[in-house]
C-alpha cells in the first residue's frame, strides 16, 4: 500500500501578514527648500579668553585653589604660618597669627571655591567653608607679583555678627 505523496514545494507557502489597519501616513508633507541654508548672523569678534572678565584660566584656578586652601589650613591650625610668608602680605600674616592664637578657626574646612578674574593679574576668590555643622564664607584677593601669586586681602566670617577683614 503505497500512497502517492506529492513532492514538497521548493519554498514554503505561508500566509501573508496582514498590514496594520489603518495604514500609517504622513501628516505633513516633507518640506522642500528652494533656497540655500540661512546665512549666519553677523556678530562681533569674540575677545580672547584671557581678556574676558570673569574668565579664569586653568593655571589661575590652580594657583587660587592652592593659596586659598593653604590660608584656610593655616587658620584652622593645621599648617604653620611660616609656609605662607612668601604668599601673603605681612599685615595679613599678623592677622592670621592672631586668629590662629585665638583658636577662632579650629575645625575650619574648605568646601568649595569660586574664582573670578576682573583683570589678568588679579583673582578674587569666594570660599565656602564649614566650621562644624555651620557654613561660613571667606573672600580673598590674590594678585600676581613679579615671581608668583600672593594673597593681599582676606575677609572671613567666623560668626554671624562679625566679619574679620585685612587689606
Amino acid at each position: 500500500m503505497s500512497r502517492d505523496v506529492p513532492p514538497a514545494p521548493e519554498r514554503a507557502v505561508g500566509r501573508i501578514a496582514c498590514p496594520t489597519w489603518p495604514m500609517p501616513r504622513r501628516l505633513l508633507p516633507e518640506i522642500q527648500w528652494d533656497t540655500p541654508a540661512q546665512p549666519p548672523l553677523p556678530t562681533q569678534p569674540e575677545p580672547p579668553a584671557a581678556a574676558r572678565p570673569g574668565n579664569v584660566t586653568p593655571e589661575q584656578f590652580r594657583e587660587a585653589s592652592i593659596i586659598t586652601s593653604a590660608v584656610i589650613e593655616a587658620l584652622a591650625g593645621v599648617r604653620p604660618l611660616t609656609q605662607l610668608e612668601r604668599y601673603c602680605t605681612s599685615t595679613l600674616l599678623l592677622l592670621m597669627g592672631h586668629l590662629v592664637r585665638s583658636r577662632a578657626g579650629d575645625g575650619l574646612r574648605l568646601r568649595d571655591i569660586d574664582v573670578q578674574s576682573p583683570s589678568p593679574d588679579v583673582l578674587e576668590v569666594t570660599a565656602l567653608l564649614s566650621l562644624g555643622p555651620i557654613g561660613r564664607v571667606a573672600a580673598l584677593k590674590i594678585v600676581k607679583g613679579k615671581a608668583h601669586w600672593g594673597c593681599t586681602h582676606l575677609e572671613i566670617a567666623f560668626t554671624n555678627t562679625s566679619i574679620t577683614r585685612c587689606h
